[in-house]
């Protein structure tokens, strides 16, 4: 948008607002008007009369609606001033500063001592050693206050926007009716996470009010069988710790002090039994702060909470071993991923094939409902237990996303003649998609394709699922013999193909017409 400036007889520069209704003062006008080389949006007679403005937007005396808008001085106009370098005042700034939920553009030093200016852009006061003797002798003299304006910037008028809109803060994400038109405010989420009202304004909160206190409703507490999946997949402890580094830095200044530590790990450790004293905490910290600060920078709070975590669980698995009752045996299975990924679990031999797969899809960063336990290549059912499926540390286990399954597709057509030409000739070759957990009776018409001829065959068609392996290639005449396995409606994809891409699919497609 174009700054438009007029004289003043002050003889300094006043800035234009733009129309209302670009700023949310009133609703946009839903007329034009031609100008000629150009065309202008005024408003309607029905929104003049209604909302008592000219076709400019220009409020109407009510005592005589059909005098002349006066115009408004230039002047006595007052807008908003954006920063100096959106004004193409000044170069941009090229560094950034980290403001805790958002990012602001400031001048790097580089910048400052070139242009004599701070990290936001302001002008820097020169010290008195830096102004030369000749030039403090040759000052003149000082001039007159200059009117009321934007600091740094003397002799303009102009409103600061919110803070917001300067890139101090981040935009409200809410909207408010105020009747003509909307206004944004902040959420209460917002509000509760950076300590605002709805229109952006810092509350008070009192001083003995804590943002976290122990008790309180803070993160899950930690159980064992979570503890285990946190110290066996780097992914997930960092994540974790990210998350609850941010929660407890109440004053968001990239630093846990001793007593936000001590909170934090009170509440993530309180499903596991074991109570940490402060002492014990603030001993474990030592070697990661240095021995120096009494808390914990964003980069070592990871090192520093596996350890205590895993000193934790032992201490854990410790007290539970003094109870009467014994331990469920463990059986110890490694689980792969397509991918490449690979994880250890200790199960209990009663566990469902199931728990086995939501454990594994979390610690290889899977989706926990597409994904399957497949034994050998085979889906194992996910009620079936880990003894009942004679799981051990041997087997074959991987960890597949069911998305969805390909089968490789051959198609025969039946073809009559003398021999050695009647049979069923191969004419295709392709890959179909199957979804799992539904019948193949529903999903028929993906693995059957049409053979050309409009209306129903009538006839009956022959699909067939065979073994294959890496050299294997498949015959141009269809005879048989290939241990071959007639695939029927009432049974899923995954029983039948499996999810290695072993087991192909023979289509035969009888001959319709005369021979």
């Amino acid at each position: 948008m174009a700054q438009v400036f007029s004289s003043h007889a002050s003889g300094f520069a006043a800035m234009v607002l733009p129309p209302p209704w670009l700023t949310g003062q009133i609703e946009a006008p839903a007329g034009t008007k031609n100008m000629g080389s150009w065309t202008a949006k005024v408003f309607t007679p029905e929104q003049q009369a209604r909302l008592g403005v000219d076709e400019m937007g220009n409020k109407v005396s009510a005592a005589s609606s059909t005098a002349p808008a006066r115009p408004v001085p230039a002047a006595s106009r007052i807008g908003l001033v954006g920063p100096a370098w959106t004004r193409g005042e000044m170069e941009r700034p090229a560094g950034t500063q980290d403001m805790g939920t958002y990012k602001t553009l400031v001048y790097t030093p580089e910048q400052q001592e070139r242009l004599g200016v701070d990290a936001n852009g302001n002008p820097a006061a020169k010290t008195a050693e830096e102004v030369p003797v000749a030039a403090k002798a040759s000052s003149p003299a000082p001039m007159p206050a200059a009117p009321a304006g934007r600091p740094g910037n003397p002799g303009r008028i102009g409103l600061a926007g919110p803070a917001w809109t300067r890139g101090e803060m981040e935009r409200p994400a809410g909207t408010k009716d105020m009747g003509g038109w909307k206004a944004l405010v902040y959420t209460p989420e917002q509000q509760e996470r950076l300590g605002v009202d709805q229109d952006g304004k810092p509350v008070t909160k009192p001083v003995e009010e804590k943002p976290v206190k122990a008790g309180s409703k803070g993160p899950q507490p930690i159980t064992a069988e979570y503890a285990a999946a946190l110290l066996n997949s780097d992914k997930l402890l960092s994540d974790m710790c990210k998350k609850y580094f941010r929660k407890y830095d109440s004053n968001k200044d990239a630093f846990l002090e001793s007593e936000e530590i001590v909170t934090l790990c009170q509440d993530l450790h309180s499903g596991l039994g074991i109570d940490l004293t402060d002492k014990d905490i603030e001993e474990s910290m030592k070697p990661y702060s240095g021995g120096k600060e009494a808390g914990l920078k964003e980069e070592d709070f990871s090192s520093w909470f596996a350890q205590i975590l895993q000193d934790t669980v032992k201490k854990s698995q410790v007290s539970n071993g003094k109870a009467t009752e014994q331990p469920a045996e463990l059986t110890e299975l490694t689980v792969k991923s397509l991918n490449g990924g690979e994880t250890t679990l200790n199960v209990e031999g009663s566990s469902a094939v199931a728990e086995l797969a939501k454990r594994a899809a979390a610690l290889l960063d899977l989706p926990v409902a597409k994904t399957k336990i497949a034994c050998g290549g085979e889906v194992l059912d996910e009620m079936t237990s880990i003894a009942s499926a004679k799981l051990d540390a041997s087997s074959d286990l991987t960890a597949v996303v069911m998305n969805s399954i390909k089968v490789r597709r051959h198609v025969y057509q039946g073809r009559g003649g003398a021999p050695p030409y009647r049979g069923f000739h191969l004419v295709a070759t392709d890959e179909v998609e199957l979804e799992p957990g539904k019948k193949l009776g529903e999903q028929w018409t993906k693995m059957v394709p049409e053979d050309g001829y409009p209306g129903p065959s009538g006839y009956q068609v022959f699909p067939f699922a065979f073994q294959s392996t890496p050299s294997f290639k498949v015959p141009e005449k269809w005879e048989g013999g290939m241990n071959e396995v007639k695939v029927e409606q009432d049974i899923f994809p995954e029983d039948v193909f499996g999810v290695d891409g072993e087991v192909e699919l023979a289509v035969l497609l009888p001959m319709r017409g005369m021979d």
